[in-house]
C-alpha cells in the first residue's frame, strides 16, 4: 500500500491506497511541525493512532507533506519519526507547499497560498516553485493565518482593547481568567495551535465590525507581503489551500477584489488531489 499524508500544525489528514481495488483508508491524527515537535514527540503521537499501527506493516510507500518540511533538517526530523513506525516502507518528505502546488496545477503559472493554521505562498510554474519571501512560521509570520488571527484576538483581549462585548464572550466561552492569560498562552507546547483554536468564536461573530476589521487586515497584510511580492501578480490566477481560506473566503476575496488579483480555486484540502496525482503516478 501507499500511505499519503498531508499535515499542518493542528491535524494531520492520511490516506493508504492499493492496486488491488481494496477500498481506501482515511485517517486521522494530530499534526507534526518539526519546528515545534522533536522526532521524538512525533514518533510518540505516530503510535499513538491504533489506526496507523494497523496498517504499519502493509505500507511500502509513504509521501508526506508537511508545515514545516522546508529544509533537509526539518525533513530529517519527520522522516526519522516515521521510519519508527514504518521501518521497511521507503519515505518521502515534502514541503506543504508542493501538496498546494500539486493539487492545484491547471497547467498554467499560478500563485497558491495556504491559510490554515499557519501560511505561506509561493509562485509554481508546472516545474519549480519560487518563494520571494520566506515563510516566518509562527513566531514572526504567518499572515493571515489562525494562529496569525486568533493571536491579534487574544493579543487585544489582554491588552484590553477589545469591544466589552467581545471580550466578556470570549473569557465566558473558553472559561479563561483575563489576568492569567499571558501565562497561558507561553505554557502551550504549541502556542500557534492554541491561538488558531479561537477561529470558531471568530467565525462565529464574523460580522462584527471589530472582528471583520482583524480578518481583513490579516488578509490584506498577507496580500501586501507575500502576493504583491510577485511580479505581475495583478496577471496571475491566485489559488488558495486551507481552512482558513475556505471558510473565510468572503473576506479574502473582498481583499482580492480591492487589489485587482484575481482568485482562483479555494479549496478546504488538498488531499484529494494528491491522491490523484499520486494514483496516476502508481498506475
Amino acid at each position: 500500500m501507499i500511505l499519503i499524508a498531508e499535515s499542518g500544525s493542528t491535524k494531520t489528514d492520511w490516506v493508504a491506497f492499493s492496486s488491488n481495488n481494496e477500498p481506501d483508508i482515511n485517517i486521522k491524527t494530530a499534526g507534526f511541525n518539526p519546528h515545534i515537535l522533536s522526532s521524538l514527540k512525533i514518533s510518540e503521537q505516530l503510535f499513538q493512532s491504533k489506526d496507523l499501527k494497523v496498517i504499519a506493516s502493509r505500507i511500502k510507500e509513504i509521501h508526506f507533506y508537511g508545515a514545516g518540511c522546508s529544509s533537509l533538517p526539518m525533513k530529517k526530523v519527520v522522516k526519522e519519526a516515521l521510519r519508527s513506525l514504518f521501518p521497511t516502507a521507503r519515505i518521502n518528505v515534502y514541503h506543504d507547499l508542493e501538496a498546494a502546488v500539486r493539487s492545484t496545477w491547471k497547467g498554467e503559472p499560478a500563485i497558491t497560498s495556504i491559510l490554515g493554521t499557519g501560511s505561506n505562498c509561493c509562485l509554481y510554474n508546472g516545474e519549480s516553485i519560487c518563494q520571494n519571501k520566506p515563510s516566518l512560521g509562527y513566531l514572526l509570520g504567518d499572515e493571515g493565518s489562525g494562529n496569525n488571527i486568533g493571536g491579534k484576538l487574544y493579543r487585544s483581549i489582554v491588552y484590553g482593547n477589545a469591544p466589552k462585548e467581545i471580550e466578556n464572550d470570549f473569557l465566558k466561552q473558553y472559561n479563561f481568567d483575563k489576568t492569567n492569560l499571558v501565562n497561558l498562552l507561553y505554557s502551550k507546547q504549541k502556542p500557534n495551535e492554541f491561538l488558531a483554536s479561537f477561529m470558531p468564536f471568530v467565525k462565529e461573530r464574523r460580522n462584527h465590525p471589530f472582528i471583520k476589521e482583524i480578518i481583513t487586515n490579516a488578509f490584506q497584510s498577507f496580500v501586501d507581503e507575500h502576493i504583491k511580492s510577485f511580479e505581475n501578480y495583478n496577471n496571475i490566477e491566485c489559488h488558495f489551500i486551507g481552512s482558513l481560506a475556505y471558510y473565510f473566503e468572503e473576506e479574502l476575496n473582498e481583499v482580492l477584489v480591492k487589489e485587482d488579483i484575481k482568485m482562483g480555486s479555494v479549496t478546504k484540502s488538498p488531499l484529494l488531489g494528491l491522491l490523484k496525482y499520486h494514483k496516476k503516478l502508481s498506475a
